[in-house]
C-alpha cells in the first residue's frame, strides 16, 4: 500500500493537471451541451485543420457506409479532399466509428496522452511538480492559438 501511495505522490502533478482539465472540460460540456464547443474553452477548434487527419478518417468511414469510394469521392470531406490513408483505418467502422466519433476520438487521444505523462514523469520536489503541472496544462494544443494547416493533407 505504501508503494502505491509513493507512486501516486510522485505523479500527483500530472493527476492534478488531468483532473483540472477534465473538470473544466466537463463543466464546459455541461454548459454547452456537446464536446465540440467544450473544446473551444481550451482554444481548440475541433473543426479546424488541426483535426484534419482524424476528420479525414471518420468522414471517409461515413463515405464507405454511404456505399461510395472515399478514394474518389470528395463530398464527405469538409475540405473537399479524397481519402489518402491505408484501408485498414476504414475498418474502424466495425467498431462503430463514424464522423460523429471525431471529438470522442480526440478526447480518447488526450486521455492516452495523460497516461503517457503519468508513465513518464516522476517528480521529487515542488519545483518539479509545478513545472510538470504547468507543462501539462499549457502544452499544445492547450497553449497554442495559431493552428495552421501545414499542407501535409493537400
Amino acid at each position: 500500500m505504501q508503494r502505491l501511495l509513493a507512486l501516486i505522490q510522485t505523479r500527483l502533478p500530472v493527476v492534478a493537471a488531468a483532473a483540472f482539465v477534465a473538470i473544466i472540460l466537463g463543466m464546459s460540456m455541461h454548459r454547452n451541451g456537446s464536446l465540440t464547443p467544450a473544446f473551444r474553452v481550451f482554444r481548440i477548434d475541433s473543426t479546424s485543420p488541426g483535426f484534419a487527419d482524424t476528420r479525414t478518417v471518420t468522414n471517409s468511414i461515413d463515405c464507405v457506409l454511404g456505399g461510395q469510394d472515399p478514394y474518389t469521392v470528395r463530398s464527405f470531406d469538409h475540405w473537399d479532399r479524397v481519402y489518402n490513408y491505408p484501408p485498414i483505418w476504414l475498418g474502424l467502422r466495425y467498431l462503430g466509428v463514424t464522423g460523429r466519433s471525431t471529438n470522442l476520438m480526440a478526447a480518447m487521444m488526450a486521455a492516452m496522452f495523460v497516461v503517457a505523462l503519468l508513465a513518464l514523469f516522476n517528480v521529487k520536489n515542488w519545483a518539479g511538480a509545478i513545472l510538470v503541472f504547468g507543462h501539462a496544462i499549457n502544452d499544445p494544443p492547450f497553449g497554442r492559438t495559431d493552428w495552421r494547416d501545414p499542407g501535409w493533407n493537400d
